[in-house]
């Protein structure tokens, strides 16, 4: 979801890299619910209903869609007939969603828009599903991962596609009432027209420096906790489905613990606050009557790594470019290793993305 993906590219991803142990676990069968179903369901808590995609603000419905189909394909098969064989059916239909939008813009209506809409969102999808994983384009610029991919590139079919979607936005947004509904048509339209100029723009904003200027005020400014629980967002675990572990870090300045636990491709963030009185270092001699010390014990005796620094230690590793280099300036000082190794706190680092 943070990468830009719709729920519909979301699922098979999932399901793919989830683990042949869950997969094919007797206990696990789909017998009841179904992985579709909860990572539509887990979509739509943080989202809300709206995917994000323009053509699901108001999408048509059964009736609308059969009666416009209907009548599309028989003009489709009536033009074939008409055309030489050599002519590709993409290009006819492409024309075709064209000349929906040719008639005098009164006579334009709602459902009509939609539907040209709709379609033109699907062949484009179609279009760059082979090559580009379903994700548009101006979504990798945003996280600047792929700069040879924009509108430049595009294949003249996707060109084409590409202006008729543009046209069908602001036909429909001649007809909302709301001004939220009328706002997000203009603006997808206007980034779908401006996305080569302005995703350049981001990829040198970050790269001049001025995105991570942002970023580690930001995490400056953030509790420690906070930093723990958005690291969650950059894990990356489709890299790391087959690593079950934990790995602790104690912040002895805030007598705070968090336990990153990593299970097939999750990354699961606890926190737990221990006495004043309490040595992290000493943790294996504390008082095991204690629920609350018994609890962090247990944590840390299996966590592969149990490291010790203070909160701005953290930070300054948190914004770090290179997670390594940085470590070698702490882990004399302010860095404790308790339990594991400088190797394996290292590993850390490449867990996130930076």
């Amino acid at each position: 979801m943070n990468r830009g993906y719709y729920v519909d590219d979301i699922i098979p991803k999932v399901v793919s890299l989830m683990p042949a142990r869950l997969r094919n676990h007797p206990y696990l069968c789909e017998y009841y619910g179904t992985v579709e179903w909860s990572i539509r369901g887990i979509f739509e808590s943080y989202l809300g209903w709206f995917s994000g995609d323009p053509s699901h603000l108001f999408p048509l419905n059964n009736i609308q869609k059969g009666r416009r189909l209907n009548s599309f394909l028989s003009t489709f098969y009536d033009r074939k007939s008409h055309l030489s064989n050599t002519q590709d059916d993409k290009e006819v239909v492409a024309e075709m969603l064209k000349d929906q939008l040719k008639i005098d813009q009164a006579e334009w209506s709602q459902e009509q828009c939609q539907f040209v809409l709709e379609m033109s969102t699907w062949l484009l999808a179609a279009e760059k599903g082979a090559h580009e994983d379903g994700v548009d384009s101006h979504l990798k610029f945003i996280l600047c991962q792929n700069t040879n991919t924009n509108i430049t590139k595009m294949t003249a079919l996707q060109k084409k596609l590409h202006q008729i979607k543009f046209d069908s936005l602001l036909c429909l947004s001649r007809f909302m009432i709301s001004t939220n509904a009328r706002n997000y048509y203009l603006s997808s339209a206007h980034e779908m027209k401006l996305s080569g100029f302005f995703f350049l723009f981001v990829c040198l904003f970050e790269k001049r420096g001025a995105y991570k200027n942002l970023r580690d005020m930001a995490i400056f400014a953030s509790k420690v906790a906070d930093i723990f629980f958005m690291g969650r967002t950059r894990f990356k675990g489709d890299e790391y489905m087959g690593l079950n572990i934990t790995y602790t870090i104690a912040i002895h300045d805030q007598h705070s613990v968090f336990s990153l636990e990593l299970r097939d491709g999750v990354m699961e963030v606890h926190e737990f606050i221990y006495p004043l009185n309490a040595d992290i270092q000493d943790y294996k001699n504390w008082n095991s009557d204690d629920p609350l010390l018994h609890e962090i014990q247990q944590v840390l005796d299996t966590s592969k790594l149990v490291v010790s620094m203070s909160a701005n230690t953290w930070r300054e590793l948190a914004i770090s470019e290179s997670f390594l280099e940085k470590l070698t300036t702490f882990v004399t000082g302010d860095v404790k290793v308790i339990k594991g190794s400088k190797l394996d706190f290292a590993q850390i680092g490449k867990l996130f993305e930076r």
